[in-house]
């Protein structure tokens, strides 16, 4: 079951099966941290773990790196490796380029190389 760290409460039953959490676990795979409570390196070595990024490297200390921010950037990667093309869409100013960005120099861990090209498209 999803349950909520802060409160203990099911968010939603049945979210994966015994054999997915067996095998998660069996990895170590931590089910019970509140990411957003969790110092700034912590949170950008365990994303880099995910992200297969050898050296981590914080590439824009301002950009506030919540649970929300994250889970998108993870989701991006994962449909990346997939091969899924990724349409990222949202209100002017919500911070779709900033998300880009952050995760393009935490990609590029500190080596200069060109992984984002910005096409800006209105219409």
């Amino acid at each position: 079951d999803a349950i909520d760290p802060a409160s203990g409460r099911v968010i939603k039953r049945g979210v994966m099966t015994k054999q997915l959490y067996d095998g998660l676990t069996l990895q170590r795979v931590p089910f019970n941290i509140d990411f957003d409570h969790l110092p700034r390196g912590e949170k950008i070595e365990r994303m880099c773990n995910v992200l297969g990024i050898q050296w981590p490297l914080d590439p824009d200390e301002t950009y506030e790196l919540t649970t929300d921010n994250i889970l998108k950037i993870l989701a991006i990667h994962m449909r990346f490796r997939c091969g899924i093309p990724v349409i990222i869409m949202g209100e002017t100013g919500c911070g779709k380029t900033r998300l880009i960005k952050f995760l393009c120099e935490l990609r590029k861990s500190g080596v200069t190389t060109e992984n984002m090209i910005l096409v800006k498209v209105h219409g």
